[in-house]
């Protein structure tokens, strides 16, 4: 399903959803997560700035949703590997991968 999303030009269009604050929030991002673990190497991921996005918001959903720490982690660590020369301009959102 991942790839058919990607297909169909669905991260553009998550990536505008996301600008929308409120609870619906959550649930884009989560599947903003598992569509980085999913696709793999992409440049729409990195054209959309997947990797920037998760990190600048995942702070504030972290915040109220501690449980979702290892997915936001496992996210953010794939796609680095797909992203060299990637650097964090502040505290990076986990430690440890």
């Amino acid at each position: 399903h991942s790839k058919v999303i990607l297909e169909l030009d669905g991260i553009p269009k998550l990536m505008i959803l996301l600008k929308i604050n409120g609870r619906q929030q959550v649930y884009g991002l989560k599947l903003l997560c598992y569509l980085a673990l999913n696709v793999g190497n992409s440049k729409v991921l990195e054209q959309e700035r997947v990797l920037s996005t998760l990190d600048k918001l995942g702070h504030l959903v972290l915040a109220q949703n501690p449980d979702l720490k290892e997915l936001f982690a496992k996210a953010i660590h794939h796609l680095t590997l797909y992203q060299p020369g990637v650097q964090f301009h502040r505290q990076p959102l986990v430690y440890g991968l």
